[in-house]
């Protein structure tokens, strides 16, 4: 019997997400997401569909903001990038990409 409730790190998550957007434009955004801090992935799937997932949700101090600007920059997904994924999300969805967006 396996007693070891560890959850994943925000780390491990975000590397395992990776996969799922692989070879596509795609950038991460710090959301508030159901009260929490979050962190979440925008990415394109063709150019006239840009889709969003929510990848992690911390707790309460959860540093969301420092975990996205740090993964962008490892992926060198300068703001600019990140701020056309948000317009061209709002465009064809009609709506915000989230609550309390930041990158």
């Amino acid at each position: 019997m396996n007693t070891n409730n560890a959850h994943p790190s925000p780390k491990e998550i975000l590397e395992a997400f990776h996969a799922k957007v692989a070879g596509r434009l795609h950038a991460f955004i710090k959301e508030t997401h159901q009260g929490r801090p979050a962190v979440s992935c925008l990415w394109n799937e063709t150019p006239n569909n840009t889709l969003k997932d929510v990848v992690f949700v911390g707790e309460d101090g959860f540093d969301a903001l420092a975990v996205v600007r740090a993964t962008n920059k490892s992926m060198k997904a300068s703001e600019h990038v990140v701020g056309m994924l948000v317009e061209m999300y709002t465009a064809q969805h009609k709506r915000e990409v989230g609550v309390e967006v930041e990158f």
